[in-house]
């Protein structure tokens, strides 16, 4: 026996409880915490991969053919007209 009252025994008691407690909600929020940053992390390379596809989609050179290929049609058909 190491404590003799019963008083002080109820209070160690507690207060070992009241640690556990503060341990297991220390650990949650962090767990928390973490896994919220690992989520946002997921996100951002997801929306990096979505901007890079847009940008390159928006960089290729498939329109600049297209708006070519219809001055070279504009250009001949005026030229038709002319001669």
């Amino acid at each position: 026996m190491v404590t003799r009252s019963t008083l002080a025994a109820l209070l160690l008691t507690l207060l070992c409880w009241f640690g556990i407690y503060i341990i297991h909600a220390t650990e949650s929020a962090l767990l928390f915490f973490q896994i919220r940053s690992q989520q946002e992390l997921i996100q951002y390379d997801r929306d990096i991969g979505s901007l890079q596809k847009k940008i390159a989609r928006l960089e290729s050179p498939t329109t600049a053919p297209a708006s070519h290929h219809r001055r070279q049609q504009i250009k001949a058909r005026d030229g038709r007209r002319a001669g």
